[in-house]
């Protein structure tokens, strides 16, 4: 099925590097660190990416979904139609996280927001430091008007309405 793409093809697309991270695109040659990241993880993603208790229901991650999911967002990356970054920590090379623009259900949303930290309990604030710094970097760079952020700026009832 044909979806249109977020942005013009002719927008580039604009960097975000900040003391600790920089985003690089996620595809495949960040699997190992993805799973590692997502897999450490998983029990603090409940509400940032899908609704709260989704991920209950949900079958285990296994290093293949991971694969087909980063070979998705490489394609879908490159046809402009969602975008997936991982945020890579510029004195480690470690996952961070991850943020993600995709085409919105709502009329009203040019597009909706993803972001999660990975879990370090020496660093707790890791992912609203994560989620502020990407959702400033998408209002301030790109030219996109209204984008929601389910779980963040708006609760997921909400949104899911």
């Amino acid at each position: 099925m044909y979806r249109p793409p977020l942005v013009p093809h002719d927008f580039a697309i604009p960097d975000l590097v900040t003391a600790n991270f920089r985003l690089e695109p996620l595809g495949l040659r960040w699997l190992a660190e993805d799973f590692a990241a997502v897999t450490d993880t998983i029990d603090h993603l409940d509400g940032k990416v899908m609704p709260p208790s989704a991920m209950a229901d949900a079958p285990a991650f296994t290093i293949e979904d991971d694969l087909i999911e980063l070979a998705w967002h490489q394609r879908e990356f490159r046809t402009r139609q969602s975008f997936a970054w991982i945020a890579v920590d510029l004195e480690t090379m470690r996952s961070r996280g991850c943020a993600y623009l995709f085409g919105s259900p709502h009329p009203d949303e040019d597009a909706v927001g993803f972001v999660w930290a990975r879990w370090d309990p020496d660093e707790p604030t890791a992912d609203e430091h994560l989620y502020s710094s990407v959702r400033k970097w998408v209002t301030d760079q790109w030219p996109l008007r209204n984008v929601g952020w389910p779980g963040r700026s708006v609760p997921w009832d909400e949104w899911l309405r």
